[in-house]
């Protein structure tokens, strides 16, 4: 996988067991950058290509960046979407009859309810998990983790329900210790995550999975 722009004399290349850490140091060009990864990743129009295999990915598909750690128990519509497709095509092979139980349980104390309304009602009446599990807010919860962990998570969860992934991390040097970086880059190299960091400055010391690019103030 790669990823490229005007600015850059060559693609940012994933390779196995690397950390791309691209610095750059000019605020404009670091805000315009942050701000082109996080657009482009929630489908709007920005200078960065990704590519794999000389194929162009759409970014609104296969990007996701992190810039916010304070809220890392908030999980992309998109993946909470897919989680719950995932869950409910296991219900369905794993427990289809607790699932065909449970909807026409339902439909019978619906039937009741009704019958005790002084008002006409209507509801659906079909065998409707899908509207169930999305009527009890069923969801990918991620609270009570620590923000290396529920980012961690959040790693992960791209991994498995997002097509061709490339995972953004904006300053991250910052918020997370040392050892809480080299704790996720061993878990995400050790999944094939392609994971790259944006900062404005260097980090210091760098880690021995990092492989830096610096634009400086120049």
């Amino acid at each position: 996988m790669k990823l490229t722009h005007p600015l850059f004399s060559r693609p940012i290349c994933f390779r196995e067991n690397r950390v791309p850490v691209l610095v750059v140091e000019e605020p404009a060009t670091f805000r315009r950058m942050a701000l082109d990864l996080i657009g482009q990743s929630e489908g709007r129009d920005g200078e960065f290509v990704l590519s794999r295999n000389d194929r162009c990915l759409n970014c609104g598909d296969s990007l996701r960046v992190f810039s916010d750690y304070a809220h890392l128990e908030n999980v992309d519509r998109r993946i909470q979407t897919k989680a719950l497709s995932a869950l409910l095509r296991a219900a369905q092979e794993v427990l289809p009859e607790e699932a065909l139980r449970l909807s026409r349980q339902l439909q019978e104390y619906l039937s009741k309810l009704a019958l005790l309304s002084d008002a006409p009602v209507a509801y659906e009446q079909s065998e409707n998990l899908p509207s169930l599990l999305k009527a009890m807010d069923f969801r990918v919860d991620l609270s009570g983790l620590t923000p290396c962990e529920a980012l961690l998570e959040q790693l992960l969860l791209a991994q498995r329900f997002l097509k061709e992934p490339c995972i953004v991390l904006i300053h991250a040097r910052t918020y997370f210790s040392a050892e809480e970086m080299r704790q996720l880059y061993a878990s995400a190299l050790y999944h094939k995550l392609h994971l790259m960091l944006l900062e404005a400055r260097a980090p210091e010391p760098p880690l021995p999975d990092e492989e830096l690019r610096l634009f400086d103030r120049d």
